[in-house]
């Protein structure tokens, strides 16, 4: 007589998933230096977008396209991502912007612009970008800052613009930041910052600025009041009208 086969032990399929789950590992580590090798050799880069390519996509919330070679972008290639929450360009080539090319993206929440050779930004450039939370802009080529160029970005939590090339900053540039809780600002060229410029943050840091002299950390806490706290060292030999 016949027996039944016996049902699989719980000890048995649990060692088929993990089979399953290392060999599943497998594969991804063998994607990824796949990968790897091809970005190596340049063959998988991205240097150009065209204008249509997002067009069908009106839902996505998030968009990569950073370790390519970009250095613009069509104005309008974003133009239909009317969700889209992230948006990763870091590690580009970029060098300009156009003026509009953000202006649909009506709910990023953030803008992550790091390491490119950006040296201007459009007065214009994030307007649209209310609800905009982050926004990376370090290790650009920025020698300035266009007055009230995060006027309309009251909700930005975080804005980092280190390693790139200012040599000051505008009076009110930060006014309208009410929820700014981190600003970089190291490693720039900076030699005169307006004390009005922080008037109105809850929290700023900065850290190895180039400021008159050199010094290695830098912390800077304006009260909600406006009041501010100076460091004897960030104070040090500076005029009534800059820190």
């Amino acid at each position: 007589m016949e027996t039944a086969p016996s049902a699989p032990s719980a000890s048995g399929a649990r060692e088929r998933i993990s089979e399953s789950k290392r060999a599943a590992r497998k594969r991804d580590a063998s994607s990824r230096d796949a990968l790897r090798n091809d970005r190596g050799s340049g063959t998988d880069e991205l240097t150009a977008l065209p204008a249509a390519l997002f067009d069908s996509l009106t839902q996505l919330t998030e968009l990569f396209l950073s370790y390519n070679q970009l250095t613009t972008l069509p104005e309008a290639v974003f133009d239909h991502l009317v969700n889209l929450q992230t948006l990763y360009l870091h590690q580009n080539q970029l060098k300009i912007l156009p003026a509009g090319v953000f202006d649909r993206l009506v709910k990023l929440k953030e803008l992550y612009l790091d390491h490119n050779q950006l040296q201007a930004i459009p007065p214009a450039l994030i307007d649209s970008l209310t609800e905009l939370m982050r926004l990376d802009l370090e290790d650009n080529q920025l020698k300035s800052l266009p007055p009230g160029i995060f006027d309309r970005l009251g909700k930005l939590i975080y804005l980092h613009l280190h390693e790139n090339q200012l040599t000051t900053v505008p009076a009110g540039v930060f006014d309208r930041l009410r929820n700014l809780q981190r600003l970089g600002l190291n490693d720039n060229q900076l030699k005169s910052v307006p004390r009005v410029a922080f008037d109105k943050q809850s929290e700023y840091y900065q850290q190895r600025s180039q400021l008159c002299r050199p010094t290695s950390q830098l912390l800077l806490l304006a009260a909600r009041a406006g009041k501010q706290e100076l460091s004897t060292e960030l104070a040090h030999g500076i005029n009534n009208d800059t820190v």
